[in-house]
């Protein structure tokens, strides 16, 4: 890690994410994730030696020189100098208990529009965090962050715990929630993992990449409606706790949380296949020559990635359809997240086919693999 090769190469690339760290630690204590203790600070009753030093993203002791045995910890705000006395802290705390009490209220026992409002609200601020960093993020990695920050919010509201083991994991709803927690936080990792590590992809940049920071908070707050719509499933799930057994509601809602772990797999399995693949003929993504893979999940369809996304997200559907009962909202929330994700999937396995038929059309290894797999976002028997 010292080497300075390896710095030159790699701090470039977190940068960035440093910088933002501090504000995402912020939003991340208003979700409770963290608890970060508050000190009582006596008044300085000597001359203070304050770290000057700029750096972002960076937070610095700051004790008093001449009573070595108070060291107060006292923090430097990003930029260098000023001073947070922690004990102005107490109003800061109160609001932000007051406002993770009124979202866990709203989730669990609100009124129908004012828990979707909730969720919501956790969903525009955490896209809206990524989209600070990149703009086309608030499609990739902060769709997953979004998705793995609601389910941490379902969670920690219900209680649910994180530990598959666990008594309260035998519940139907726990399954469904985690199993959004591990597809958001898996496809938030490798989106940012591959970004990093593959040349193509890491200096590409997009036209929405050079949206104003005003533009990138508006897409942030509209494609978050769409995420909370995907989710609104899980919310009316753990709304209505665990199903007697052996009853059809039960059964439903048992098909729906295994089609959505089979979709989760599916897409997890598929895109490291994809990325070993082209990491082994050493072929970057949108290459001229047809390397695969071919084999495993891609000899179901030839997109099995997207396939994988849209089983997952019928298999919420389907297991929290039992708890809607006669209300609209989550009717039409639900189905409206469902139908958004598949009109997002059907034109974007279209779209690769395309470019892929232009790219690699004549090669004898794709025109091959093309006649044996002929379902492109669906199998095709």
């Amino acid at each position: 890690l010292r080497e300075p090769s390896f710095i030159s190469h790699f701090f470039p690339l977190v940068k960035p994410a440093m910088i933002r760290l501090q504000s995402l630690v912020q939003i991340l204590l208003l979700l409770k994730v963290f608890y970060v203790p508050t000190f009582a600070i006596e008044p300085p009753s000597s001359t203070l030696v304050i770290n000057q030093q700029r750096s972002a993203g960076s937070a610095f002791l700051v004790h008093q020189k001449n009573h070595p045995s108070l060291h107060k910890p006292l923090f430097s705000c990003r930029g260098g100098g000023e001073i947070m006395d922690t004990t102005s802290n107490d109003a800061q705390n109160n609001i932000i208990k007051s406002s993770t009490e009124t979202i866990t209220n709203a989730l669990v026992s609100g009124p129908h529009i004012q828990g979707i409002a909730a969720l919501y609200f956790v969903s525009a601020i955490s896209v809206t965090l990524f989209t600070m960093i990149r703009p086309s993020y608030a499609f990739s990695v902060g769709y997953g962050g979004s998705v793995a920050v609601m389910a941490l919010a379902l969670m920690m509201a219900f209680d649910v715990p994180f530990t598959l083991p666990s008594q309260k994991m035998q519940s139907l709803p726990a399954l469904l929630v985690n199993a959004s927690l591990l597809y958001g936080v898996r496809l938030a990792v490798y989106l940012a993992f591959r970004r990093l590590t593959v040349p193509s992809i890491r200096n590409s940049t997009s036209k929405t990449d050079q949206m104003s920071k005003s533009k990138g908070i508006k897409l942030a707050l509209s494609v978050s409606i769409l995420y909370t719509f995907m989710m609104t499933p899980v919310l009316y799930a753990l709304r209505r706790g665990k199903i007697d057994e052996n009853i059809m509601p039960n059964k439903i809602q048992s098909a729906g949380v295994i089609i959505a772990y089979v979709g989760l797999f599916m897409e997890a399995i598929s895109d490291m296949h994809k990325y070993i693949v082209k990491w082994q003929n050493n072929a970057e993504y949108g290459s001229e020559i047809f390397v695969g893979p071919t084999s495993g999940t891609f000899r179901i369809c030839r997109h099995p990635s997207f396939f994988g996304e849209m089983t997952f997200w019928f298999g919420l559907f389907l297991g929290g359809t039992v708890a809607f009962g006669k209300s609209i909202p989550a009717w039409l929330c639900s189905t409206l997240g469902l139908f958004g994700i598949f009109s997002v999937m059907s034109p974007s396995s279209k779209g690769l086919d395309q470019r892929q038929l232009e790219r690699y059309g004549g090669q004898e290894k794709y025109d091959s693999y093309r006649l044996k797999v002929k379902g492109s976002l669906f199998p095709s028997f």
